[in-house]
Parts: C-alpha cells; structure tokens; sequence
C-alpha cells in the first residue's frame, strides 16, 4: 500500500493497493485490479518520485506534485 496525504492531516488524498517490485531504484506498483496500470516510482532517501509508464521521470511545471516525501511518525504507517 501506498497513501499519499495531506501535510498536516491525517487525510489520504490517494491509497494504491497492489503488489510491488523493486529493482535497482525503480519501485514497481502492480494494482491488484487488472483494469488498473502498473505506477513507477523512483526510489530515493525518503522520497518517490512518481515516474510516467515509460518509467521517465515526470517533466513540466507541475513536476514537483509527484514527489512524495516520508512523513513524519505523527502521521498514519505508511503514508507518503
């Protein structure tokens, strides 16, 4: 599972359930929906970045919305 949440609130604004690789830094999301498609994340100290189904880091100005950063232990297991 990986929960993306709102800083400072207990609110996941999105949960991914699936099983997952990891390969070198490239952490593979394989939802266990079929109809869904496999999410990529770059590995790195604390932090996924969200990459596309390339497996290319995400580009443009909106580029800093999919890194996810660890939170803290105030907030719920495993949310990013």
């Amino acid at each position: 599972e990986i929960s993306a949440c709102l800083v400072g609130s207990e609110m996941c604004i999105e949960t991914d359930y699936g099983r997952y690789t990891v390969r070198g830094n490239i952490l593979t999301l394989r939802p266990d929906s079929p109809k869904d498609i496999p999410a990529y994340y770059r590995v790195g100290e604390n932090r996924l970045w969200r990459l596309d189904s390339h497996q290319q880091p995400i580009t443009g100005p909106f580029a800093d919305q999919y890194i996810l950063t660890k939170s803290d232990s105030a907030t719920p297991a495993g949310c990013y």
